[in-house]
């Protein structure tokens, strides 16, 4: 009989799948600045953190120069439960996790004088951060087992040793490890036109990069460069306008606009990794040298505050992602978005002053991201979400204020019933994700 390469038959199995093995939901962030965290509602903020979130609101700012810096601390836990892992896929393992921490830096820059301001802010605007699955994923190994059986009743193995054979190229898979970022730089300014009315414009470049890669446990000749079996890194540049409009109609009510256009973003791809690694690679759509597009979809906000006392001040945000309006196109021409609803976020807050010098607050938000079962997959875990979120504000010294907050996002968990291949049984996944989101922020006014 003749004798087959296990990971050589792994590969066609990955080649004749369908989907990409790096694919993201609105990859877009909320969570830009410590104050964000303690509150979750900062639409219609009137901190140095307006710069993102309501830029013509830095009009209701003092006279001054105001600097402001955070770093967020996310534990992530995520996971898959292969729900078919009994009947259809024989290798030992119906539970996949992840649980690699994020750190997401922020820093606002504002100056102010009477009726002009002007601002600069940089921001991890979007991504995931990074994930790593040992022992790969339910669809990966479905696809490995499935094309190294179909290859070895090829080579003229029988049924029994066909099995044997697809399941230890399976147990050979070491881990799955990806990332994303999104890094962003923005400049603008605003002005008062009245009392009542201020507007503000601005841009932002915005740099993002994409990796993924496959290693094997043990090295194997001819798919393997020592453990490494393929490596994907993407990169895209793009540019957002933004728009703002603030109204404050009393004293005690603020009301704001924020409109960001689409970010382009074509997306550049170097794949690097064994002959058979490479074609492992453009199996699942990522051909080196290729360009995909897929933008940050254009969004709209609208944010409410008001002072019921002057202590107690409710907040209420909303944020409305067009994603069906961006242009997400694989290499191959086909439009990936075409699945998925434009998604939300809603949120509310509360902030209670104790004393001059502290300030405490209390959030609540609910995301809809616009996935369904349609759009999960093991390579795209765009789960809705309940999130939770408390803090602090004390005022150190005059002008110097630091910001702490905790969040605790509880995502809904989603089931797939998208296959990776009609025959491989790959249909019956659910994804869960849960994470919990710590901040340290500073303000200082400097003149």
């Amino acid at each position: 009989m003749k004798k087959v390469s296990l990971f050589s038959a792994a590969m066609l199995a990955l080649v004749f799948s369908a989907g990409s093995l790096y694919a993201g939901s609105v990859d877009a962030l909320g969570n830009l600045s410590a104050e964000y965290v303690r509150s979750l509602s900062r639409n219609a903020s009137t901190d140095a953190d307006a710069a993102t979130y309501n830029p013509a609101g830095i009009m209701l700012m003092e006279d001054g120069l105001y600097g402001n810096a955070g770093c967020q601390y996310l534990l992530k836990d995520y996971s898959m439960t292969d729900n078919n892992q009994s009947t259809t896929r024989p290798w030992n393992q119906d539970e996949y996790s992840s649980d690699v921490p994020s750190i997401i830096p922020n820093a606002f820059l504002v100056f102010k004088k009477e009726k002009w301001a002007a601002f600069a802010t940089f921001n991890a605007i979007a991504g995931g951060g990074e994930v790593e699955y040992k022992n790969g994923s339910p669809m990966i190994g479905t696809a490995i087992w499935g094309g190294v059986y179909q290859a070895s009743l090829l080579g003229g193995y029988d049924a029994a040793t066909a099995a044997s054979n697809a399941t230890l190229a399976v147990q050979n898979i070491d881990k799955f490890k990806a990332s994303s970022q999104y890094l962003s730089w923005a400049l603008g300014g605003a002005y008062k036109l009245n009392d009542m009315f201020s507007v503000a414009l601005g841009g932002r470049i915005v740099y993002g990069s994409k990796d993924f890669d496959i290693t094997a446990k043990q090295p194997v000749d001819n798919f393997s460069v020592g453990r490494k079996i393929a490596e994907v890194n993407m990169d895209a540049l793009g540019f957002t306008g933004i728009v703002g409009v603030d109204v404050t109609p009393t004293p005690e009510m603020v009301v704001a606009l924020r409109y960001e256009s689409v970010t382009k973003m074509n997306w550049d791809t170097d794949v690097t990794g064994s002959g058979l690694g490479i074609q492992l690679a453009e199996g699942l759509g990522y051909g080196n040298g290729e360009t995909e597009k897929k933008d940050l979809p254009q969004l709209l906000s609208v944010g409410l505050s008001y002072k019921i006392i002057p202590d107690l001040k409710a907040s209420a945000s909303f944020t409305y992602y067009m994603i069906k309006w961006s242009t997400w196109e694989h290499f191959t021409g086909e439009e990936t978005n075409k699945e998925y609803d434009n998604g939300f976020d809603a949120a509310i807050s509360l902030e209670y002053t104790i004393m001059p010098e502290l300030l405490v607050s209390a959030g609540y938000m609910y995301t809809k991201i616009g996935s369904n079962e349609k759009t999960l997959s093991d390579f795209e875990m765009a789960l809705d979400a309940n999130v939770f979120a408390l803090g602090a504000r004390y005022e150190l010294t005059p002008g110097l204020l630091l910001n702490a907050g905790f969040q605790w996002a509880m995502y809904i968990d989603g089931d797939s019933n998208k296959t990776l291949s009609e025959t491989l049984g790959a249909e019956d996944i659910t994804y869960s994700k849960d994470v919990k989101n710590v901040a340290l922020g500073v303000q200082f006014k400097f003149m």
